[in-house]
């Protein structure tokens, strides 16, 4: 979730999506990797529900708010022996506490080991109680308009295809399985949507990557085809 405008604004009582992105950047396949994301204490602790994730894992919550997800034995290719396999990713949902003053700036960062390396440390996003800001504001004011994704797919879960809308100009839709193995890939320069057609693919979840002419991702997000 990405809030509205440059404060990232959420209104009161709206829980908060996380996806954490990693890549093994190294030069060989990693064992385990592990991501421990303090929770700040203006989050209902109790609250964490878990989404999608791109590898099997577990995961478990201390009492002091530690987060922790563990994808053990996931073998993780290295970026230069296998580049598209070489990602993975973990969705998560909380609630904040019901009590925050509006104005309160919810924070978050989560560190990510790869085997016995010490651990990489994410951007930290921030998020902003807040209301009515989503009223047309006159010409002398600047008006909040919500960020817009740079992929979203509809329906979803979908059974046998599913509309993917390409707001930004791009090249190449790829398609990973929940194992980080690329099993499709897609042009689509110019389009502002694309009709994705299930055809073969077994029911599970999927990652949705958008590329430019040069390889660098403008977008993801997660599609489920259902059973």
């Amino acid at each position: 979730m990405i809030g509205f405008g440059p404060d990232h604004l959420i209104q009161p009582g709206t829980d908060i999506e996380y996806l954490i992105r990693f890549q093994n950047t190294g030069t060989a396949p990693a064992h385990d990797v592990i991501i421990r994301d303090t929770l700040s204490p203006l989050f209902q602790i109790g609250s964490v529900r878990v989404g999608a994730a791109s590898h099997p894992l577990a995961w478990e919550i201390s009492s002091h708010g530690i987060l922790t997800f563990h994808f053990e034995d996931i073998e993780l290719p290295d970026s230069l022996s296998n580049e598209p396999a070489s990602h993975g990713f973990i969705s998560f949902k909380i609630s904040h506490r019901a009590d925050l003053p509006l104005g309160t700036v919810i924070p978050n960062h989560a560190g990510i080991y790869f085997d016995f390396n010490p651990p990489i440390v994410t951007n930290t996003t921030q998020h902003k109680l807040g209301v009515d800001f989503l009223e047309i504001a006159s010409p002398a004011k600047e008006t909040l308009v919500p960020a817009e994704n740079a992929l979203s797919v509809f329906p979803n879960p979908a059974t046998q295809q599913a509309i993917v809308h390409l707001p930004v100009s791009c090249s190449t839709l790829q398609i990973f399985d929940q194992h980080g193995r690329l099993v499709r890939s897609e042009q689509v320069d110019g389009q502002k949507a694309a009709l994705l057609q299930r055809q073969t693919l077994p029911a599970g979840i999927y990652l949705l990557r958008l590329t430019d002419a040069n390889g660098a991702e403008l977008g993801n997000t997660k599609l489920v085809f259902g059973w």
